[in-house]
């Protein structure tokens, strides 16, 4: 009974902390979610779900963020008919910037004095509550990036390995590449409280780099774009 009680409030939580980590990804790229929330709610729960198994039947932990993303993506591109590239950035960034958001919420709520480090991790009260409130933070963001329409607006079709963007794809893929590797190190130095901040540095500037970059070279391909429209029209 109270390995089920558990394993429940595990999965409420954690798929309510995915589910604002997919409210955020698709608020960054400006795509709708008003009439998808039931498709995130699918996909926070299915994730939440693999990511149970694997850290508590499959003793995987901290590798199991790897199958999250990966599930995480192709989700994403099957449910919202997103090609697979576009989907991987949009859940990439997102996925990057909760691993800043939350670990620096832990440590907020540590230099409190009211919790450790270690008790955070050993408690299921503490790591739920930890949970709550930084969904509950990323939300608030998400609200507030909607209400100001703050975000990244991309020409999907251009994200794809066509020859003409060979060397960009390839730039963008070696970001994706290197931000999977940034999530799996802050999983690894939060959960052995190593190099937290150095480890948060690093994904902040994957994150700041790969959007500055994707998007001015899609800015430049949406106003090339209006301009051949405009030059129609005359």
């Amino acid at each position: 009974m109270v390995a089920i009680i558990t394993e429940s409030v595990k999965l409420l939580f954690g798929t309510l902390e995915f589910f604002s980590i997919v409210m955020l990804s698709f608020s960054l790229f400006r795509l709708p979610i008003r009439y998808s929330v039931w498709k995130i709610a699918v996909v926070s729960v299915v994730v939440t779900l693999i990511s149970l198994y694997q850290r508590d039947y499959v003793g995987v932990g901290e590798t199991a963020v790897l199958a999250m993303i990966v599930a995480y993506i192709l989700l994403v591109s099957f449910l919202f008919n997103i090609q697979l590239m576009f989907a991987a950035v949009i859940c990439m960034f997102g996925y990057l910037a909760y691993a800043v958001i939350q670990p620096l919420l832990a440590i907020l709520i540590i230099a409190t004095g009211w919790t450790t480090f270690e008790e955070m991790q050993a408690s299921l009260f503490q790591g739920s509550l930890l949970q709550a409130v930084s969904s509950l933070v990323v939300l608030g963001i998400v609200f507030w990036m909607t209400r100001r329409k703050l975000g990244f607006m991309f020409i999907q079709k251009r994200i794809t390995f066509s020859s003409s963007t060979r060397a960009y794809n390839l730039f963008l893929l070696s970001l994706l590449l290197a931000g999977i590797g940034a999530i799996q190190l802050t999983v690894i130095s939060f959960a052995e409280n190593t190099n937290i901040l150095a480890v948060l540095a690093a994904v902040l500037l994957i994150s700041v780099v790969g959007l500055v970059v994707t998007y001015k070279k899609n800015k430049r391909e949406i106003n090339e774009k209006y301009d051949r429209l405009k030059s129609r029209q005359h």
